[in-house]
This record gives C-alpha cells, structure tokens and sequence, in this order.
C-alpha cells in the first residue's frame, strides 16, 4: 500500500496515539507525572485536531498526580518542564535498521498561563506535528485510562516503549546497557542486581498489574560466567474481557473529567466511558457471532446499538443475536435475505427474536414438528407447488416468510 493511502490515526475518547520514533528517543526522560502530563496533552491536540488549546489547572493537577496542595504546583513545574525540554529523536530506516535522520526540536513552543481563570493555553510546536498530529503509520496507540492509571517511577517509560514494538512483534532483546538508557537510570552506580530490584521488577509489576499488556523477561547470560548480558521480554495483549474488567476498577479511581477550558468541547464523564464500553461489547459480539453479515463500526451503528440499549438490557440484546444467528446457521435455512446490523437493530426485528418473540418461536415449532429435508426443500419453493401442503403447515410456513421479510 502507498504511503499516501494509509488511513491516519483518528483520535477516539480516552484514546491517543504517539509516533514509535518518539516514544524510542532516548530524550524521553519525562519521569512519571512529566510522562503522564504529555500523554494528557497529546490526546488534548488529537481529540482538537489542533497545535493549539486551553486546559484547566486544578482539573489537570487533580487528574493526573491527585488532589492535594502541592499537586497544583507539581503541574505547573511539570509544564514548565515540557516547555524547556529538547528532544532528539532518530529515525529509523525498519528495512536496513539504519538511521535515516535525525530530528533536534522542542515539543512546546509556548504557555500562556491566566491566574485569573487558573488555565493555561499551550501551543505545541509546529515541527512536533509529524509526531503528534499527521501519523499515518509507525505509531502505538493508548488508552489514556491505563497509562493514567501507572504508579512507579519508570512504569510509564517501559509501557511506552514496549507498546511501541506490540504491534509488530512479541519478542524484544536488549542489553542490559539499552536497557538502562532506555529507562534513563540516573544512578552509574547501579548494578544488574540493584537495577533488577529498583528498576525491572517494579515497572514490569506496574505495566502487567494496571494496563493492557502482560509481560515476561528472561535473563541471557554471557557464555563465560554468571553475568546477566541481555534481558529478553515477552510481550502479549490481555485478553478483551480481562481489559474490561480492569477498566471497571480503574475507573474508580481515575476520573477524567473535564480538562477542557471550552464549553462546546465534549465532556468525557464515566458514564461516557461505560456506555462505549458496552456500545463496543455488543458490536463485537454481533461481529463474532459465525453467521451475521459482517459490517464496519460507524457512528451511526454506535447511536442504533445505544437506541436499543435504553429498551433491553445487555444480556436480552446478546440473547436476541445468538437466536438470530442460530437461525442462520440451520441446515435449512437457505435464504439468500439476512438483516444486516442496522436492520436487526430496529426494535421490532429485535423483539422478535426475543426468547418469548414472534419469529424465535416460529423457528423452534418448525424445527421441532418437521424433518430438515423436508424444510430445506419448502425454503426453496416458497410457493408450495412441489408439494400439496395441509392448512395449518402451510399457514406455520407462511407466517415464518412473513415474520422474516418484514
């Protein structure tokens, strides 16, 4: 595929997404709020589709290091921070491994900050577009909620970078020495065994206990003698359901809020998080279920599955598409019609084939008073004049067509 037909990366709630070669520079030793603060920033601009935007202090200071006296002043040196802060970030060729060139720039070009209303309007630099704002391909995505969610002090760093290789590969080698300036370890004076105790452990603990990923790490020692050499980490994505159970209990810590000085701005509340959660619950069960008709998710799919959630609850929607497609998946069931998602959507067809619904019952009396072949061959002459048919057979038959073409 051309480069210029590579879909871009869309900003969704909560989520954001930062370019691989940002997130690989060694320049990025922001520490745990400074790294907190600019994935905040980063889905800000995303969400804006703009270098330039106003958020509010204390929601920002409360959002990210908590609530307390000195969490307004930690945000405001933090920001300061950031505005200060010179990155070098290389990039790499992935066919050869080899640099192509080298980006020296600053992220934030200026703060103007209003006592008066406690915001501050932050521009990003122009240059960090590249990075933050036009990625079409060589990026990770994050859920804002997990990283918010991170406790140690280099926890943020090895998440950021481990997410940057998830995508493309499980496995990642690093010497021990890649490794520490990756972390950016401060202390020389750290051996493997301190480095492994302070550093490895709590991070690794962090990223597997409070976000999306589960990682392991063996020790690879030198051929001669009892040296640890290199570190080789194994990277997997949890499964969906034990992310969502954990975004359940992290959502009771970490309220997003609003952050955002702009009344037109829409509000990211937990009410909002749950509904989409649960809005991308039931299309993902309608998607694997193995004889829908299969459909991209739209916003106008997401109101329909939201229309029907304010009239059953989750479990009879679910209960309505298994029947459904148990429907399709009969031997004899040999129409060319299915109802798409949309269509299935609409509360009649739903309510039809509910447990107690018009059509579901249908097909379990037919089912159960009539051999396969004999349905198979009256699904194929929906006229009946292969066969002379009895009144009340004919009338189950017709009202099934009915029920199923409305």
């Amino acid at each position: 595929m051309s480069e210029n037909k590579i879909i871009p990366f869309e900003a969704r709630r909560n989520f954001y997404a930062q370019s691989n070669h940002l997130l690989r520079s060694s320049s990025f030793d922001l520490g745990l709020t400074g790294n907190k603060l600019l994935a905040v920033l980063t889905a800000n601009a995303q969400i804006k589709k703009s270098l330039t935007f106003t958020v509010r202090l204390k929601n920002l200071s409360e959002l990210i290091s908590g609530r307390g006296g000195n969490s307004y002043k930690l945000i405001d040196k933090e920001l300061r921070a950031l505005y200060n802060k010179e990155w070098t970030i290389l990039i790499i060729n992935q066919d050869t491994g080899k640099t192509d060139k080298e980006v020296m720039m600053r992220l934030v070009s200026s703060l103007n900050f209003n006592q008066k209303k406690g915001t501050v309007t932050i521009e990003l630099a122009a240059s960090s577009q590249q990075f933050l704002l036009q990625l079409y391909k060589q990026y990770a995505i994050f859920d804002l909620r997990f990283f918010l969610s991170l406790k140690s002090k280099y926890g943020p760093r090895l998440y950021q970078y481990f997410k940057s290789f998830s995508s493309i590969q499980s496995k990642i080698e690093m010497t021990i020495e890649e490794f520490t300036n990756q972390m950016h370890v401060q202390d020389n004076s750290y051996n493997y065994s301190n480095l492994k105790k302070y550093v490895l452990i709590p991070a690794l603990v962090d990223v597997c206990n409070n976000t999306d990923l589960f990682v392991t790490f063996k020790e690879i020692k030198a051929q001669k003698g009892k040296k640890v050499e290199k570190l080789l980490f194994n990277i997997r994505e949890k499964d969906k359901e034990v992310k969502y159970k954990l975004l359940s209990e992290i959502e009771k810590d970490i309220d997003l809020g609003t952050i955002y000085d702009d009344d037109n701005f829409n509000v990211i509340t937990e009410q909002d998080i749950r509904a989409s959660e649960i809005i991308g619950s039931i299309f993902d069960f309608w998607d694997k279920l193995p004889s829908t008709q299969k459909c991209e998710f739209t916003d106008k799919i997401g109101e329909a599955i939201h229309g029907a959630l304010k009239r059953y609850d989750i479990e009879d929607l679910k209960s309505a598409m298994r029947n459904y497609n148990e429907m399709l998946t009969a031997p004899w069931f040999v129409l060319d019609y299915q109802w798409s998602l949309s269509q299935f959507l609409r509360l009649d067809k739903i309510e039809r084939v509910q447990s107690d619904g018009q059509l579901w019952t249908l097909f379990l009396k037919i089912t159960s008073q009539y051999p396969e072949d004999f349905l198979r061959e009256m699904m194929k002459d929906p006229n009946k004049k292969a066969k002379p048919l009895d009144s009340e057979t004919k009338n189950i038959i017709d009202e099934f067509y009915a029920a199923i073409k409305k």
